[in-house]
C-alpha cells in the first residue's frame, strides 16, 4: 500500500471526573492520532495512547517515535516489519489501525471485515462507574442502568478497602441486580487484603476482579483464585500469545483483558485473544480511554472476534466527554460497527 502523506496530531483532553486508580489519579488524557493517507485522499486515523501514568511509555517518547514511524510510511519502509525492533507498542498500535483503515476504506469494507468478522454487528459495551463517593456512584450506576447498560465497571485500590466495599454495595442497591460487575484493583492489594477484599465482593453479579494483586507471581495468583473463589482477570499482565499461555498454565485467571494500545495493534490484539480461547480463557476488550479512533479500534477488534456476548469496555465515551466536541459514539450500551474502514473521520480535539 501506497502512503503519499502521513501526519501525527497530537490531543490533550480534560475527563469529565478525575479517575483514580491504585497508583495514580488521572484528571486528562493525552495522546497521538496517526493520519495516513493515499494518492487519491482517502484516509485511515490510528491512535497511540500510551497508559503514561502507569509507566508504559513517555508521551515525549511516543510522540518522537510516531513522527518518525510516519515518515518511514511515507518513504516506503515497512514498519511493522519483523526486519527492525519492534516500535513502542501504543506507536505499533497506531500503524496497524492506520494502515488497516485505510485498506478498508479502500475496499469499502469495515474494518472487522477486513479483520475477519461479519460485515453488520451490533457489539455490547460495558459502562464505566467513575464517581468516588458510594451516594454519587449509586447515582451514576442507576442512571447508567436506566440507559441500558447491563455490565458496569468499577475502579477499586484509589480509597480504603471500607469505601470501595461500600462503593461496591451502593451500586448494587442502586441496580437491583440488573448488572453483572466487572471490579479493577489495578495490582493495589497485598494478598491478605485481596482475599479479604475478594470474599466481602463476591456474588453471583460479579464478572471477574481484574489485577488484584500487587506483585505478578503466578502462584500466588492461583492461590488467591482458589480461596476466594471469584473469578479473576489479568490486563496489565497481558501483551502477547506467550503471557496468555503462562497465565492458563499456572491456572491463575478465567478471564483476560486485552487492550490494542499494549498488544500492538488490532492484528496482534487478534492474535492474542484466539490463543487465550484456544487455552480455554474467557476474552474481554476495552479502549485505554481513548478517542473515537482507539475506541472504534476496538469494537471492530471485538467484532472480529466473533463473541458479541463479551461487552466491550469503551470508558472512554464518557470520560472524554468533556474533550471530544465532535462525538462519534457518545455512551450507549451497544455499539453499531459501521465503515467504510472505522467509521470515524476527521478529529476535531482540544489540543490537536
Amino acid at each position: 500500500m501506497k502512503i503519499a502523506r502521513a501526519w501525527v496530531r497530537g490531543y490533550a483532553a480534560p475527563l469529565r471526573c478525575a479517575l483514580s486508580t491504585a497508583g495514580a489519579r488521572l484528571a486528562e488524557r493525552a495522546g497521538f492520532v496517526l493520519v495516513v493517507e493515499d494518492e487519491c485522499g482517502r484516509r485511515g486515523y490510528g491512535e497511540a495512547a500510551p497508559l503514561y501514568w502507569a509507566a508504559e511509555g513517555s508521551l515525549a517518547e511516543v510522540g518522537r517515535e510516531l513522527e518518525r514511524a510516519a515518515r518511514a510510511l511515507v518513504e516506503g519502509a515497512q514498519v511493522l516489519s519483523g526486519a527492525r525492533p519492534d516500535p513502542h507498542p501504543a506507536v505499533a498500535c497506531a500503524v496497524d489501525t492506520a494502515l488497516l483503515d485505510l485498506e478498508a476504506r479502500q475496499r469499502g469494507l469495515a474494518a472487522a471485515e477486513l479483520l475477519g468478522g461479519a460485515p453488520a454487528a451490533r457489539v455490547p459495551c460495558s459502562a464505566l462507574v467513575c464517581a468516588a463517593s458510594p451516594d454519587e456512584a449509586a447515582s451514576e450506576a442507576a442512571a447508567l442502568c436506566a440507559a441500558g447498560y447491563r455490565v458496569l465497571k468499577v475502579k477499586l485500590g484509589g480509597a480504603p478497602l471500607a469505601g470501595d466495599l461500600e462503593r461496591v454495595r451502593s451500586i448494587r442497591r442502586a441496580c437491583g441486580g440488573r448488572v453483572r460487575l466487572r471490579l479493577d484493583a489495578n495490582r493495589s492489594w497485598a494478598a491478605e487484603t485481596a482475599l479479604q477484599a475478594l470474599r466481602a465482593l463476591a456474588g453471583g453479579d460479579v464478572e471477574y476482579v481484574e489485577e488484584p494483586l500487587a506483585i505478578s507471581d503466578l502462584a500466588r495468583w492461583r492461590w488467591l483464585r482458589a480461596e476466594a473463589g471469584v473469578p479473576l482477570a489479568a490486563d496489565e499482565s497481558v501483551r502477547e500469545e506467550g503471557d496468555v499461555e503462562a497465565l492458563a498454565r499456572a491456572g491463575a485467571c478465567d478471564v483476560v483483558v486485552i487492550k490494542l494500545v499494549r498488544a500492538g495493534g488490532p492484528r496482534r490484539a487478534l492474535a492474542v485473544a484466539r490463543r487465550a480461547l484456544q487455552c480455554g480463557l474467557r476474552v474481554v476488550f476495552t479502549d485505554a480511554l481513548e478517542t473515537e479512533v482507539g475506541r472504534a479500534a476496538a469494537a471492530h477488534t471485538a467484532a472480529a472476534l466473533g463473541h458479541p456476548s463479551e461487552a466491550v469496555g469503551l470508558g472512554g465515551a464518557m470520560l472524554l466527554a468533556a474533550g471530544d466536541r465532535r462525538a462519534h459514539w457518545g455512551p450507549r450500551p451497544v455499539y453499531e460497527i459501521r465503515g467504510p474502514g472505522l467509521g470515524c473521520g476527521e478529529l476535531q480535539w482540544t489540543g490537536a
